[in-house]
């Protein structure tokens, strides 16, 4: 019984002693559990039931979130459905759009280049016209020349025939005077004075029929002198309205640099807008990743969350265990207790003999002490890992915890980005709007250009005819001042009696123009031969050079003026330099150099207040009474003007051109702003599926779509009106060849009718 009893008591010891090292490492376990819970903030009087429910709450929050998740990505499919569609749909009317441009755009360019090639045809034909009549020119004026050598020759014979019969009346007057002459002398010099007088008598009919030509001639070159005035009045008329024009076409140049200075300004505004879309875009793409980070991110903290709440859940029965062991253990400790202190009261009383018997039972006290302890170590071990894992744990919480609250830092920034990201479109919007307007108002300013261009185009076909008007009636003129002058020049000068009447006359020089790089300065002499009366008469023969001084005069073509005196209205005599006479030796003239003859050409005298008068030479030779020059007149010399019609023709033809290459500049600014209405339309149409793609509600949705619709109506609109506009210009194309073709047979009936009249 003995040996049982302390059995017993070695083992109920060594329970004893495992349950106390248990319990009290389990009290440390518990107290460092406690002292984490604290610090972490988390209450550790958890209940089942309060677990229960917060685990409910946690799932049903769960639920609700991946239900949120799983309509918000069925919107976005939908969205990204839409987005492929809508682009699908601009694609292709972008690209049937730009097709039919394209066609109509490549018939227009070969419709110019077809009008230019004919344009370039006629200039070439009214060109060869201009050389033949500049040719036909040169052979009227070789023909002048060839009857003035043979009026020289005739003027010649004339003065031989005035000195023979000067030197058979001196030896009349001598023969009377000598008595002593024969009688057969006499007869033959009565022979020879009446066959002198017979020539007269049929020279001063030829120089009475020269008067009467001479008059109708002077009658003929006043009516074209009136003419003239007349045409030189609608030319500067017409150059006025040129100017005008041309002031015109300046400011039109301007409005479209402006245009194309606001399209430049809308180009770089536009390209502003697109890096703006590139930037919302991009911005769009790093909220998509995001959300996709944030998505996995919840995933895990919601696994780390079920991770933790089965820890709490283990924790928790772990500790209700522990509990029940420790309530366990106290029992048995305190039963053990008891028992102690019997067996202590027990071996008192056995004193010695106890001893003696415990003594072998030491060793293996030791054993079952040292067994014991390994448990614990083994046991406080475990203990240390489940704590680390725990800190591990809460440190990933911790850290979860700061990369959530990040995430919806960044979520909160993303969305005010994407706030500022539609107030920018919203702008952006507005901002097309107001380019959209300023194109429909640089069409309407192209509009507006495109009736002025077509209005200009009418004058100067109005202006054209007129011109031709006018060529043809110096067509039809010309013959007659050639005949005029032909006439004019064979007439000789009338005779004049002696002591009868003073001869006088006024001799007209040639305007010698000194042309120089910038500015054309024009001399202009004028001298007046005004002899005394003497007793011989004796003839007033043309100057050789005269012909040669018109005919570079016609080349010319310089207008000259003449300054008088300081008087208020100076006579032209005094303009008269006096020296000596070197034919008779008596009386005074004026020195001349170059002078012009009666009937090659007439003065026009311009006053003060432009209205001409015509002085011809011819009135001027035969007149006594000398007409008075007004205050600083301006005469002008007009020997063909022909010529400078021509001249005047060809400037009008190029101003035509000029006019014509303005309105191909024209074309192409409006074609220019036709593409850059297309470019804005299609960067409207990409834009409009960028901002479906943000994330917007769905009234945003809506105004976009409404935006969208509305700018297709007004592309459709720009598209017809551009339509409208071609239509116009090839109305006023045709319109134009028309009108340039029945000019080309105006001028064409007008020179072949001027061909006729020269022939005849």
């Amino acid at each position: 019984k003995l040996a049982e009893a302390t059995k017993l008591l070695e083992a109920r010891e060594a329970k004893l002693v495992e349950i106390c090292r248990t319990n009290l490492s389990l009290q440390e376990v518990n107290e460092f559990l406690h002292a984490k819970l604290d610090e972490a903030g988390l209450p550790h009087n958890f209940s089942a039931a309060d677990l229960q429910s917060l685990t409910d709450e946690f799932t049903e929050r769960l639920a609700t979130t991946e239900r949120k998740l799983q309509a918000v990505a069925r919107e976005r499919d939908q969205l990204r459905a839409q987005l492929l569609t809508v682009n699908a749909s601009s694609e292709q009317t972008i690209k049937r759009a730009y097709g039919e441009q394209e066609k109509a755009l490549r018939a227009r360019c070969a419709r110019l280049e077809s009008s230019l090639t004919d344009k370039e045809t006629q200039l070439a034909d009214l060109l060869a016209e201009g050389n033949r009549m500049a040719q036909e020119q040169l052979k009227t004026n070789n023909l002048v020349k060839t009857q003035r050598s043979k009026m020289k020759t005739l003027e010649l014979e004339k003065e031989k025939i005035r000195h023979v019969f000067f030197r058979n009346e001196c030896y009349v007057i001598f023969c009377l005077l000598s008595p002593k002459q024969e009688l057969l002398e006499v007869s033959l010099f009565s022979d020879n004075l009446t066959k002198a007088q017979t020539e007269i008598g049929s020279l001063k009919s030829e120089i009475a029929t020269l008067r009467e030509n001479e008059k109708r001639l002077q009658e003929s070159l006043n009516q074209l002198s009136r003419k003239n005035l007349k045409l030189e009045k609608d030319v500067v008329a017409v150059k006025n309205e040129l100017d005008s024009s041309k002031a015109k076409a300046e400011a039109l140049d301007r409005a479209r640099l402006e245009l194309e200075s606001k399209l430049s300004d809308s180009a770089a505004d536009l390209a502003t807008a697109q890096r703006a879309l590139l930037d919302a875009r991009t911005r769009t793409e790093a909220i998509r990743d995001v959300e996709e980070e944030q998505q996995s991110l919840r995933d895990e903290v919601s696994t780390l969350r079920t991770q933790l709440e089965e820890m709490r859940i283990t924790a928790v029965r772990q500790k209700l265990d522990a509990e029940q062991r420790l309530q366990r253990a106290r029992q048995e400790v305190n039963h053990y207790r008891e028992q102690l202190a019997e067996s202590e009261a027990r071996f008192e009383s056995l004193g010695e003999a106890a001893t003696s018997v415990a003594k072998p039972l030491l060793p293996d006290l030791k054993k079952r002490l040292e067994v014991a302890e390994r448990a614990e170590r083994l046991f406080q071990e475990r203990l240390d890992g489940a704590e680390t894992a725990a800190d591990a744990l809460r440190k990933e919480l911790s850290l979860e915890r700061a990369a959530s609250s990040q995430m919806h830092d960044r979520l909160s920034q993303h969305d005010l980005q994407a706030s500022s990201d539609k107030s920018h479109i919203e702008k952006l919007n507005a901002e097309l709007a107001s380019l959209h307007q300023q194109l429909i108002a640089a069409e309407d300013a192209s509009d507006a250009t495109s009736a002025a261009l077509v209005a200009k185009k009418e004058e100067v076909v109005g202006l054209r005819s007129e011109l031709a008007q006018v060529k043809a009636e110096l067509a039809q003129a010309l013959p007659k001042m050639a005949t005029s002058t032909a006439a004019v020049s064979t007439s000789p000068h009338p005779l004049m009696g002696a002591h009868s009447r003073r001869s006088s006359g006024v001799q007209l020089l040639t305007l010698t123009s000194q042309d120089s790089d910038a500015n054309p300065s024009l001399e202009t002499t004028v001298s007046i031969q005004q002899s005394s009366p003497s007793p011989p008469p004796r003839p007033s023969p043309l100057p050789t050079g005269h012909f040669a001084s018109s005919l570079s005069f016609l080349q010319t073509r310089h207008t000259g003026i003449i300054t008088p005196s300081k008087g208020d209205r100076p006579h032209i005599s005094s303009l008269i330099t006096h020296r000596r006479d070197p034919y008779s030796g008596a009386g005074t003239c004026l020195s001349y150099s170059n002078p012009i003859s009666m009937g090659s050409d007439f003065v026009i005298v311009l006053r003060e207040d432009q209205k001409p008068e015509i002085w011809a030479c011819s009135d001027i030779l035969t007149s006594t009474n000398l007409p008075h020059l007004p205050k600083r007149p301006k005469v002008l010399t007009i020997t063909s003007s022909y010529h400078l019609f021509l001249l005047l023709l060809r400037q009008r033809e190029g101003e035509v051109g000029q006019l014509r290459r303005e309105v191909a500049r024209l074309n192409e600014t409006h074609e220019r702003l036709l593409a850059a209405l297309s470019e804005q339309t299609a960067k409207t149409n990409q834009r409009v599926p960028l901002n479906d793609s943000l994330p917007a509600d769905e009234g945003d949705e809506g105004s976009l779509s409404q935006r969208y619709e509305v700018l297709l109506q007004l592309y459709g609109r720009k598209l017809e009106e551009n339509e409208e506009l071609r239509m116009d210009l090839r109305e006023a194309k045709e319109a134009y060849q028309a009108q340039l073709n029945d000019l080309l047979n105006k001028l064409n009936d007008g020179y072949n009718l001027s061909k006729r009249e020269i022939s005849l």
